[in-house]
């Protein structure tokens, strides 16, 4: 598709939803209220430091090339680290896919197969055609539009990566541009740990590799043999740790089975 019907996309898309209208949309989803995660809510607003804060100018520079202020507000919430060269160390949302998941279509069934949403009413879900590209244009702007208090006239996806932080928590603060982007918040969160598109947010957060992604097999059984060639013995000669305090001689006999 060319730059000038991506424009002309993004137009109908904007004509098409008013920001009063996407807010009413995911109100109704009720999507704001998810929780995935513990603690006080309005932390977990907060976006994550990147560890690599202040990586050298070359790295700077390879954070910039996002596609659009989405993705790099994705990177933001849920960043990649890079190395020196800006190369990718440990994965971030984008890595993980949360752009496919923000599709509205995707994480309505994707938070419903996880009993996150109740069913919706076809009549609701037909009406939503050209809502992504709505959402996508909106958020995009309202992005800009925070980063003129940082620098003005630079796009966000330009900003240096605390200028960029600052105006994300900005959003956040804004009940206005909240419930939107908490949207794209949730997306992060689910494609990161929810090994909707790959494995490689579980995969980082310590998790190990899908035995079979494409088939859906995390594990077919244990004894398994590791990638080293030894056995991942998970399910025997594993004395159960006793929470302290606990007795465990009314549960367990002394071979460790249950009673």
């Amino acid at each position: 598709m060319s730059a000038v019907s991506k424009r002309n996309d993004q137009t109908t898309a904007r004509a098409a939803f008013s920001r009063r209208e996407i807010i009413k949309i995911i109100g109704a989803l009720g999507l704001p209220t998810l929780s995935l995660g513990c603690g006080d809510p309005n932390a977990q607003a907060q976006p994550q430091p990147r560890p690599d804060a202040g990586a050298p100018p070359d790295a700077q520079a390879a954070r910039a090339r996002y596609r659009d202020n989405v993705a790099a507000l994705m990177d933001v919430l849920i960043p990649a680290e890079r190395d020196a060269r800006g190369a990718v160390t440990s994965p971030g949302a984008l890595e993980a896919g949360a752009e496919q998941v923000l599709e509205l279509a995707n994480l309505v069934h994707l938070l419903r197969g996880q009993g996150l949403l109740p069913p919706l009413p076809a009549s609701f879900t037909d009406g939503l055609d050209g809502f992504d590209g709505a959402l996508r244009a909106l958020v995009n702007a309202d992005l800009d539009v925070l980063a003129f208090a940082q620098a003005p006239l630079t796009p966000f996806r330009r900003l240096a990566r605390e200028q960029m932080e600052r105006a994300v928590q900005a959003g956040f603060d804004d009940p206005l541009r909240r419930p939107v982007f908490e949207l794209v918040r949730t997306a992060c969160f689910v494609a990161y740990l929810g090994a909707v598109t790959s494995d490689v947010g579980l995969r980082a957060i310590g998790y190990d590799p899908f035995e079979d992604f494409a088939g859906g097999v995390y594990v077919s059984g244990y004894p398994r043999r590791r990638a080293d060639g030894s056995m991942d013995d998970y399910t025997y000669n594993r004395a159960p740790a006793a929470t302290p305090g606990d007795d465990l001689s009314g549960v367990l006999d002394a071979d460790g089975e249950l009673r």
